[in-house]
């Protein structure tokens, strides 16, 4: 987990890992070890009954449902309605760079800015909001916040990478500060996905080195103690494919996803059409696959590839001259190869326990950055598949009940803060 620069080494899986790919337009080679975001498996909710045509096996204790389509493939549905819009007027707080958020029960929203290295909590109605942790080096502030969970007890989580610590906020307060630098773990090793009801926290890998030998790169779901620490890993999955830092590379090229919920590990890869649910011990509980359409990237894919990737390079590295941009995007195009392989068949992967396992939609133009205008939606036994569409492109960040917590842009590419009602 570094921060976006020209100079670094690292990258990151597509999505929800942090801060992009050297690989793609967010990107500034770093490969980033597992965003491999493994979901959570989460049973709340009870059984529902299978759509027609699915059938549902088990082995070896393991339920396997098999869905004979794809939603995805169907016409886009009506768009939610926003219930929630903030960032956009002079009187309500810039956004810089937002990478994660959280809905909490009495209806505000807590998100983090990467961009100014704050936590800003939001008021339900939008009429007011207050910066819970500013920037800086004090046990109440961050350096690089990356990612905030809801705990029990109205209680949230802040992941400070550049701290190297994990703050508690209760009624805007610091209830907590756990440091995990020196500790003999690799405080940029491991991203916090959720956290069970016994205090433990389910993470994974968050960083690897594009060119570990051949073959894909494998990441690691991790259980550790409140405070970060004494982690076990207990189980593995493919992460990324490694690769040569300097030869030819399919951009569109498959990641492992990697995520969590209170009840669970859920993974997938997404050149396969499944998901993957883990209980917290690692052993897999139950499989769901569909049958989807594919699709070959052309050369009109690989524009508007590079169309965003000169979009977003000056905003995550202010001041550049438009010359290095150009020079940065030249460089990209001459290394690109396409293999005509389909391409991925989601850009993230996120599990929202009770709420589903969100898969948003593969386009060329948003690859890296996680936005998505429709997401495949997997129920948490896996048994029914349905398409949430929205009315713009968005990342979205949490689910509960009926809300969906996300980020957009304008369009003049300034970020805010939207929330929108789920029907159904």
């Amino acid at each position: 987990m570094n921060v976006l620069t020209i100079r670094e080494s690292r990258s990151a899986i597509p999505g929800r890992a942090l801060l992009g790919s050297g690989l793609l337009p967010l990107g500034s080679g770093l490969p980033l070890l597992g965003a491999g975001l493994l979901l959570l498996g989460a049973c709340a909710g009870g059984d529902q009954a299978a759509e027609a045509g699915v059938t549902v096996q088990d082995s070896a204790g393991i339920t396997v449902i098999q869905h004979p389509g794809d939603p995805m493939s169907a016409g886009a549905g009506t768009p939610l309605d926003v219930v929630l819009s903030f960032g956009l007027r002079p009187s309500e707080y810039a956004f810089e760079r937002l990478i994660d958020g959280a809905l909490l029960p009495n209806g505000d929203v807590v998100v983090v800015d990467i961009g100014a290295s704050e936590v800003v909590r939001i008021a339900a109605d939008g009429s007011s909001h207050s910066v819970l942790a500013g920037s800086g080096e004090g046990p109440g502030e961050v350096r690089m916040p990356i990612s905030v969970l809801t705990l029990p007890g109205d209680s949230i989580l802040v992941e400070d990478d550049g701290n190297s610590k994990l703050l508690v906020l209760h009624d805007g307060e610091v209830a907590r500060v756990s440091s995990v630098a020196n500790t003999g773990q690799a405080p940029y090793a491991l991203r916090a996905y959720a956290a069970g009801s016994d205090g433990r926290l389910l993470m994974g890998t968050s960083s690897y080195m594009p060119d570990q030998g051949s073959g894909w790169i494998q990441g690691h779901m991790v259980v550790a103690g409140p405070d970060g620490l004494e982690a076990d890993t207990v189980g593995a999955y493919d992460m990324a494919i490694s690769t040569s830092r300097d030869g030819p590379e399919n951009p569109f090229r498959p990641f492992g996803q990697l995520s969590a919920s209170p009840s669970g590990f859920v993974g997938g890869r997404s050149d396969r059409a499944e998901v993957v649910w883990y209980g917290t011990d690692g052993a897999v509980e139950r499989i769901a696959r569909w049958t989807p359409v594919r699709d070959v990237a052309d050369q009109s894919d690989v524009d508007q590839l590079l169309e965003m990737y000169r979009t977003t390079l000056p905003g995550m590295n202010p001041g550049m001259p438009e010359e290095r941009v150009e020079q940065m995007v030249r460089q990209r195009a001459d290394r690109i190869q396409l293999t005509g392989d389909p391409v991925p068949l989601y850009i993230e992967l996120i599990d929202f326990g009770p709420s589903g396992v969100w898969l948003s939609e593969f386009r060329s133009d948003a690859y890296g950055s996680g936005g998505a205008s429709a997401y495949r939606v997997v129920s948490p036994d896996g048994q029914s598949i349905r398409r949430v569409d929205l009315p713009q492109m968005t990342r979205v960040f949490d689910v509960s009940g009926d809300r969906v917590l996300g980020v957009a842009r304008d369009e003049l590419d300034v970020q805010y803060v939207v929330v929108y009602r789920l029907d159904g």
